[in-house]
């Protein structure tokens, strides 16, 4: 749960004084929650099933084999702590490497496909341990940076991230319906459930002058 300071602190920052207007500056309030929920399903399958889920079935079927990292023979109970790490890796890498980092660069002014390079760079060089599985995940990093700058809600990424995640170690201790569940059923559910009454948001325009200056 102390992985969860990095993504506290990124808040604590924009909430300052001399910060950035708050979480919002990064797409992290409740001023539009119908939006949010009608985003979850296109973040989900776009940026994972797409990015990450098709990329390796694909490398798969060709032969390349990444490295899985083992979660040993570890007791029934410690099944506790794979899904906090889960929840824990949604909220601190989309604030952290998504909004915050993502944000940062375009105050710097730094050109939009730097700001997209940069961001798949950094997301990718803490997943180098899954050797050609990283593949995968450069994609899903790279769908994800293109989708978020498009709407500028990170809500949905936190979500669904947590969800795969979850999804991902249930299944590997053999929990394959539960698992599927997750990172299918109910991330769909929510979605049918409330998009009658939802939309899509779109992107705030940008302020005139550009964007605000660094706190």
């Amino acid at each position: 749960v102390l992985e969860l300071a990095g993504a506290a602190l990124v808040l604590y920052l924009l909430s300052t004084p001399g910060g950035d207007g708050g979480p919002a500056a990064i797409g992290l309030d409740r001023t539009n929650p119908r939006g949010d929920a009608a985003l979850v399903l296109p973040v989900f399958l776009i940026c994972f099933v797409l990015g990450e889920f098709v990329l390796s079935a694909v490398l798969h079927d060709a032969g390349v084999r990444s490295v899985s990292p083992s979660l040993g023979s570890f007791p029934g109970y410690y099944q506790v702590l794979y899904v906090v790490g889960s929840v824990n890796a949604g909220i601190v890498e989309e604030i952290v490497v998504l909004g915050s980092f993502v944000r940062r660069l375009e105050q710097l002014g730094v050109r939009p496909a730097y700001v997209v390079i940069a961001a798949v760079a950094l997301r990718a060089s803490y997943h180098l341990y899954y050797g050609w599985g990283v593949i995968p995940i450069i994609g899903w990093a790279l769908l994800s940076v293109l989708v978020y700058r498009r709407y500028r809600r990170l809500g949905p990424f936190i979500f669904v991230h947590a969800c795969w995640d979850t999804g991902l170690f249930l299944t590997s201790f053999h929990h394959w319906f539960l698992g599927a569940e997750v990172l299918v059923l109910f991330p769909v559910s929510l979605v049918a459930l409330i998009m009658w009454n939802s939309y899509i948001p779109r992107r705030p325009a940008h302020r005139a002058g550009g964007a605000a200056p660094l706190g």
